[in-house]
């Protein structure tokens, strides 16, 4: 039996970045048991028709599918004409099984490049639409499709359709100028690679801390009308522009945040297995996806106070919690309380922009409270390496921890 959760969440790793080697290996294996290839299209199918995949819902079809589907199956048949009769390396696996797992590997790669024509970023490098590779930079995808790279030391204007300037970048801020509303809404995408923060100040005046593995989808100018509505994955810290009229919606998985003018802290990494939205000050209200004003769906949450939605049994649940804990982030600084090292493992990947392969069990397993500021990520592990000794090797940005 195959499990679609799990696949979903893999899925949602891989368009927002953040999917591994390791686990891309384990998405090709779980799909390659499909039954047949109707079931590998269903499954990917019904991904696209999802809230999960931003952007691709609003005009795919199963036609669309069918279509990528029907030009990977040609070229899989091309290449086994070639290969007839040669010897190959893939040992005791069949021809049907190695040909099956080659065209799910082209699906995937073909997916968001002949559906979306996206950029993709990984925890390591980012790779643009046009080939470039860039390690260091933000990925900003404008209206129009275009891909700008951003680097954080420099200083440039943000040209939109017609010549003119829609934003201004200085160093790690990119500030839209547009004040003027609109009835036609065009989207930016921005894209935070592992290891780097970024400021974001929105057409109506909002600032947006991004944290490191973020993406955020926004509109150039918000419209006339209606609310001012963004999408996001990862963790950001939002302070909202007042606007009586217009409400600020955050759309975050299954979640929606919605606010008129507040400061609060939203995290929804696709690892994770909650929504967290702390508020600082102000009010919001939690709004699930199926919109029922009632106690489990819609809640009204307070200052000083965390909305925790549980995405594996949706429903919310509402604490008083020490505020500065969730957003400290934002000043560089990493605090653990009371949590396991297999979380611990995927905030420091995320923060210092490296892959962690932890092989010693035991220390998976074990759970810390801490606080590091300065620290770089050899200091880190070495703390965390006189409570639980284990050995580990730091080559470039991989971290391997031996076994027990």
């Amino acid at each position: 039996m195959i499990n679609k959760k799990y696949i979903d969440e893999l899925l949602d790793k891989l368009v927002n970045n953040q999917l591994t080697e390791e686990e891309y290996h384990k998405l090709i294996a779980i799909i390659d048991k499909a039954e047949n290839q109707e079931e590998i299209k269903g499954i990917l199918g019904e991904y696209l028709e999802t809230e999960k995949a931003p952007g691709f819902a609003s005009n795919r079809n199963e036609k669309d599918v069918d279509k990528l589907f029907n030009r990977i199956m040609k070229s899989i048949d091309e290449d086994e004409l070639e290969v007839k009769g040669k010897e190959t390396w893939v040992g005791k696996i069949s021809m049907y099984q190695f040909y099956k797992v080659a065209a799910v590997l082209i699906f995937l790669v073909g997916l968001f490049y002949f559906f979306n024509n996206d950029a993709f970023i990984s925890q390591d490098t980012a790779i643009t639409t046009s080939g470039c590779i860039d390690k260091d930079n933000v990925i900003l995808k404008l209206a129009d499709g275009e891909v700008v790279v951003i680097s954080q030391n420099e200083q440039k204007e943000i040209l939109g359709r017609k010549g003119g300037i829609v934003a201004e970048q200085n160093g790690s801020w990119l500030t839209y100028t547009g004040k003027n509303k609109t009835k036609k809404v065009s989207y930016n995408e921005l894209s935070i690679p592992y290891g780097k923060k970024f400021d974001l100040v929105l057409a109506d005046g909002t600032h947006v801390t991004l944290n490191a593995g973020s993406w955020i989808k926004y509109p150039v100018q918000f419209s006339i009308d209606g609310s001012r509505k963004v999408f996001f994955k990862g963790e950001a810290y939002f302070d909202v522009a007042e606007d009586k009229i217009r409400p600020f919606v955050v759309k975050t998985g299954a979640v929606g945040v919605e606010v008129l003018g507040t400061e609060f802290n939203v995290s929804n990494y696709p690892e994770d297995s909650q929504i967290n939205t702390v508020l600082v000050e102000g009010s919001v209200k939690i709004r699930a996806k199926n919109n029922k004003d009632d106690k489990t769906s819609s809640r009204l949450l307070l200052p000083g106070h965390k909305a925790a939605w549980s995405n594996e049994n949706g429903s919310m649940t509402m604490e008083k919690v020490d505020v500065s804990k969730y957003i400290a982030w934002k000043e560089g600084i990493l605090r653990f309380e009371n949590m396991q090292f297999s979380d611990i493992r995927r905030k420091l990947e995320r923060h210092f922009g490296v892959s962690i392969k932890n092989n010693n069990q035991v220390l998976e397993r074990q759970v810390y409270t801490a606080t590091f500021k300065e620290e770089g990520i050899e200091e880190i592990l070495n703390a965390f390496k006189e409570d639980t000794p284990f050995e580990f090797e730091l080559n470039d940005n991989r971290v391997i921890i031996k076994t027990d």
